[in-house]
């Protein structure tokens, strides 16, 4: 059985191989250049709600009544 699904794969030459790893290359710079945008905008995400959060809890403190 393994020699006939080797037999099956189809045959590529070492250029094919390398043109499909260049290929596979652009891909993944592309990803990960998208990847990178993704984290940059949750980082600055990130720092508004920080910002709100502590201006909520600024607000919360500063409406409690005294002891």
């Amino acid at each position: 059985r393994f020699d006939a699904l080797v037999a099956a794969l189809p045959l590529s030459s070492e250029e094919d191989q390398l043109k499909r790893i260049q290929e596979l290359q652009a891909e993944n710079e592309v990803v990960g250049l998208e990847l990178q945008k993704q984290l940059e905008a949750a980082e600055l995400e990130l720092q508004r709600v920080e910002v709100l959060f502590n201006e909520a809890t600024d607000n919360c403190i500063n409406l409690k009544k005294p002891d």
